[in-house]
């Protein structure tokens, strides 16, 4: 292509393209953000949405008109390898529309988001036990899928990288602004060049979906209080016992059946003349029932849910632990908690489940359900 043209003002990208391309990388920046499993739910959303973005940008690359048509920026990879000659020699060729380079970059985005998404969602279904795909894989395949899911992000970011390296490069060598071509949509470019067509009502429609899906999101934490908070994911609560509430609750929280193996509580149980220096004196009727329902709703009872999986899975099998906050899985997942957080008056203790856990008497112990609490927090709450 020639590199010397009559300067006009081209409308080259139209405004679906350019509300594609920046809610695309603001949805991404917030996924990466919103890594902590405290904030799954919004991130789980971002990862739904980029979906969808994917599928509009799939619609587009068919239907979009000029330049945003795939069949408009395919290129071969001996175009791809020119085209960098040339970079490298600072000659490059000038493109209208996406270079060789940025279309293979373009189509391996959309194929990792596509992955990065779908392996999200299965992840969700298996970890988590929500979303489209809730239960219908277990907790230990989830776990697999989001080790995928999480590198497949970093590369997608390493990606995006490279995009943006690209992007300064070819602004620099050409003396054009590319990043600000595509708030504009308008290039300079050749009057024989076909402009694209502005689409609005195609923008309206893309404007109007985000609206409502943030809408959704939002909805929830209108009404959100310290008193009854918003718990974005909830599973069933595991069967309850009265004695065991009871009988246990009497000196702390009841602990859930499933954050200890059925080993673990029938040491407790058998040594209830020495429960951590107090002498429990339960009757033998009330050590049976209790034990019953212990076992019965253990960790390994309970492997389809994530926290009972993944601590029975952290203890090896001649172990037996006495204490929720000595399993390797619980250690690992608390080791960057501040010594100060647990010194708290709202919180006093590592045993205090339900200081950070909202659904802790439930025994559901969903991530996105979890917060760290501050003692700004609990004096507010003392006042509402």
């Amino acid at each position: 292509m020639n590199t010397k043209f009559t300067k006009k003002p081209v409308l080259i990208w139209n405004l679906p393209i350019r509300l594609f391309h920046w809610l695309l990388v603001l949805s991404f920046l917030g996924a990466w953000i919103t890594t902590d499993n405290r904030f799954l739910n919004i991130h789980a959303f971002l990862g739904y949405f980029i979906g969808g973005l994917v599928l509009f940008r799939l619609f587009w690359g068919i239907f979009g008109g000029p330049n945003a048509r795939f069949r408009d920026f395919i290129y071969s990879l001996a175009d791809v390898k020119k085209f960098l000659k040339g970079m490298l020699a600072m000659r490059p060729v000038h493109y209208i529309g996406h270079n060789p380079a940025g279309s293979w970059a373009i189509y391996g985005m959309l194929i990792f988001l596509a992955v990065i998404v779908i392996s999200g969602i299965m992840s969700l279904g298996g970890d988590e036990g929500q979303g489209i795909l809730a239960n219908w894989t277990g907790v230990e395949f989830g776990s697999l899928v989001a080790d995928i899911h999480n590198g497949l992000a970093s590369l997608m970011a390493w990606l995006v990288a490279v995009h943006i390296l690209g992007v300064v490069v070819e602004s620099y060598l050409h003396k054009e602004n590319l990043s600000k071509s595509m708030i504009t949509g308008v290039k300079a470019a050749e009057p024989s060049v076909t402009a694209a067509k502005p689409a609005r009502f195609t923008a309206l429609l893309l404007i109007a979906a985000t609206i409502a899906a943030f809408s959704y999101l939002l909805q929830h934490y209108d009404d959100r209080t310290f008193q009854n908070p918003y718990i974005p994911f909830s599973k069933p609560a595991i069967a309850d016992n009265p004695t065991w509430r009871s009988e246990c609750g009497d000196c702390h929280m009841a602990y859930s059946p499933l954050l200890l193996p059925a080993r673990s509580w029938n040491k407790l149980l058998n040594t209830q003349d020495n429960h951590f220096g107090e002498d429990l004196s339960l009757e033998p009727d009330t050590i049976k029932e209790i034990r019953q329902y212990l076992t019965a709703h253990s960790a390994e009872k309970n492997l389809n849910r994530e926290a009972a999986y993944k601590i029975n899975r952290s203890i090896p099998a001649d172990q037996i632990p006495l204490q929720i906050t000595k399993t390797p899985y619980w250690m690992d997942k608390h080791d960057g908690i501040q010594d100060s957080v647990w010194k708290q008056d709202n919180v006093r203790s590592k045993g205090n489940c339900s200081s950070c856990h909202f659904d802790a008497d439930k025994g559901t112990f969903q991530d996105a359900a979890m917060h760290i609490p501050s003692d700004d927090v609990a004096k507010k709450k003392k006042t509402t």
